[in-house]
């Protein structure tokens, strides 16, 4: 069944260029003083992180009391109307867990064209899952605004080390599933613009994930490099028992919005067996085996953090899989 965290980060707009702002606002389009239809943000543009919530009282914590599940989304305004969120969590720890991947889209100019879609996968007895889908299409009667209680379990959660987000007062509850009820809560947090003082101090930069977020089926080291002026390229890979990259993906960024950059990552053909044999040996299904040698693609933007450093989040997908872990990362000095 499923149960996720939901960790939304917004997006910025046009491609390739800067991005309006959009307000957090939970009621019905009305008209506006000139007769028409006043728009209705429901995904205000921003990166989100999330947890998940099986009642009103608290999120589902781990055996150390914190969030169990952690993740990162992008929110983003699309012309002329539209809005589109994306977001992957998984749960923290374990290496054969439960992730869930969710995609909406919505019409500001409409009280009811508001389309959730889910693709999860939650583990039986056996360890073992299916990739699942459900699709709802209900307008908004799945979205309310985000609970102070919520809010102030979301502020208080205790992250990996090194990761202090600081929090904006714009969020929201998503209902991701009606038996057994699960809600995905979503923050907004403060990002960082890709200025050219960021995007120079990228180059090279690398970016590891907490190990308490680590898993071996998941990629945990991204490097940013560039050729002269070639497009900014990024390598991301697996870390082995022996400390080994494993399954390196390779690729150059394909687009630039607002606040995130676009990848398009591929294994190179001398990877493609030693990177299968790496995933069987660590008991991936042939399914995420097929999907991590095909192509893969990465949504990377950053997060301000309370000691002034920089958090990377990433929305990272092998066909349906998030592969990116919890999707928070933070740079090697």
């Amino acid at each position: 069944m499923l149960r996720c965290v939901l960790l939304v980060a917004a997006l910025s707009s046009v491609l390739m260029g800067c991005g309006g702002s959009s307000t957090d606002n939970s009621t019905k389009p009305k008209p506006d003083e000139n007769g028409g239809t006043k728009a209705k943000s429901r995904y205000a543009e921003g990166i989100y992180l999330l947890s998940l919530a099986q009642d009103e009282g608290d999120f589902i914590r781990g055996n150390d009391g914190y969030s169990q599940y952690v993740g990162v989304g992008f929110a983003l305004d699309l012309y002329p109307s539209q809005q589109e969120l994306q977001a992957s969590v998984k749960q923290v720890g374990k290496t054969t867990a439960d992730w869930y991947n969710i995609n909406a889209k919505a019409n500001q100019l409409s009280a009811f064209d508001n389309n959730i879609k889910v693709n999860f996968c939650s583990r039986d007895g056996l360890g073992k899952c299916t990739i699942e889908q459900s699709s709802i299409e209900r307008g908004d009667t799945w979205l309310t605004p985000l609970s102070n209680a919520h809010r102030a379990q979301l502020q208080a959660n205790q992250f990996a080390d090194n990761i202090e987000p600081l929090f904006t007062d714009k969020g929201f509850t998503m209902r991701v599933n009606d038996n057994p009820q699960l809600s995905a809560l979503l923050i907004q947090v403060k990002a960082r613009p890709l200025t050219a003082a960021l995007m120079t101090s990228l180059l090279p930069s690398q970016w590891e994930t907490p190990s308490a977020y680590g898993s071996r089926l998941d990629y945990d080291m991204y490097k940013f490099t560039r050729d002269g002026s070639a497009p900014v390229q990024l390598t991301a890979s697996m870390t082995d028992a022996q400390g080994n990259p494993q399954c390196i993906a390779v690729g150059a960024v394909s687009a630039k919005q607002g606040l995130i950059m676009h990848f398009d990552l591929k294994i190179n053909d001398s990877e493609s067996v030693p990177c299968q044999q790496y995933l069987q040996q660590q008991g991936a299904s042939a399914e995420l085996v097929r999907a991590i040698i095909s192509n893969q693609t990465i949504k990377i933007g950053f997060i301000e953090d309370a000691k002034g450093e920089d958090i990377m989040a990433i929305n990272h997908l092998a066909g349906a899989h998030p592969v990116g872990g919890a999707g928070l990362l933070t740079k090697q000095h």
